[in-house]
């Protein structure tokens, strides 16, 4: 039964807010103004995969061409150029359990696109960020890539790069 019990808690999948825990930062925070630094791919998701309330992604370019097979009902709809900048609005925690009797948090960051055609529509930047697992809290934080993202601002008040 305790077996039984476990794998059925291994397809189980909650999301939560973390944007006021400081824990699950990873050097992104509410309020950070971001550009991109090289060119991405907007992808319009099918479905709310991670929980997190936002329908869009970004994701590399190279990455992009990958979508048709792992997430066919996923559509890309526009390369953003390099410059292009994101705020910051929020950080949600994906949990999720890969196996059974195993638990960890997948962080999401979220922005909203400041620039262009598709400026105010949040998106998912968990595909351009760095990711590392931390293991005091079993989970994968998402942290600004520097090949992807460039801080250019704080809305408040803090330091920018």
């Amino acid at each position: 039964m305790l077996v039984a019990l476990g794998f059925l808690s291994g397809c189980s999948s909650t999301s939560r807010d973390v944007t006021s825990d400081a824990r699950y930062a990873g050097g992104y925070q509410a309020g950070q103004t971001y550009r991109l630094t090289d060119n991405a791919s907007l992808i319009v998701a099918a479905a709310d995969h991670w929980q997190t309330g936002a329908r869009y992604y970004l994701t590399r370019p190279a990455c992009a061409d990958s979508i048709p097979n792992e997430r066919p009902d996923d559509k890309p709809i526009a390369s953003l150029p390099p410059g292009a900048r994101l705020r910051i609005t929020r950080l949600v925690a994906f949990h999720t359990s890969p196996t059974s009797f195993y638990w960890h948090d997948l962080i999401h960051p979220l922005a909203t696109m400041l620039d262009g055609p598709y400026g105010g529509t949040e998106v998912d930047i968990t595909e351009i960020s760095h990711h590392t697992f931390e293991n005091g809290l079993t989970a994968i934080t998402a942290e600004p890539s520097p090949d992807c993202l460039e801080l250019v601002g704080n809305q408040g008040g803090g330091q920018s790069r």
